[in-house]
């Protein structure tokens, strides 16, 4: 899997970022460039600005003097997925637009969100995606509100229905 800001992203003219086949952490000195390859993989999956907590329009995120900006993130196959899938979406500055490609061929938003649903991305979910504005609310979440966002960001779907289940199954029991 990789990020590919293929042209004028925020401070890049173009760049290559291959991630580990599990967990990645993205580390380096100040101003090197962390925050905007976070968000280069959050916007490029679909993920909309106000998820990073910082600019509040896609077209914020053309570099300076660009009219569009261009960022492709590979996913690596899994169990559903046979091939490794390519989202690519091309953000022009003038009225906050975004063209969107899955294997170089034209799509929507919403196929793009079914790609992430079927990968399980959630990039709202701070538990799964951590950008580092988002650091302070994170730090602020409730052992269950951990535990749920855990839940979700590592395993499957049923699990949290079971959970919501046993609560409600518990919740009858103290009435009883």
């Amino acid at each position: 899997p990789s990020c590919a800001i293929r042209k004028n992203f925020v401070t890049y003219s173009s760049a290559e970022f291959k991630c580990g086949p599990s967990s990645n952490m993205i580390i380096g000195p100040n101003g090197t460039g962390k925050s905007s390859l976070v968000c280069a993989i959050a916007l490029g999956l679909g993920w909309p600005p106000s998820v990073l907590g910082r600019a509040k329009e896609v077209g914020e995120f053309v570099k300076n003097g660009h009219r569009e900006a261009e960022i492709e993130v590979e996913l690596k196959s899994g169990p559903r997925s046979r091939s490794n899938p390519r989202i690519k979406r091309v953000i022009t500055r003038e009225g906050n637009k975004s063209a969107w490609f899955i294997n170089d061929s034209s799509t929507t938003l919403k196929e793009v969100k079914k790609v992430m649903k079927s990968f399980n991305i959630q990039i709202d979910n701070l538990c799964q995606f951590l950008p580092q504005d988002k650091v302070v609310e994170f730090a602020a979440m409730t052992p269950v509100q951990l535990l749920e966002s855990t839940q979700k960001a590592a395993a499957d779907e049923q699990v949290s229905e079971w959970h919501e289940k046993l609560k409600t199954l518990g919740a009858e029991k103290k009435r009883v």
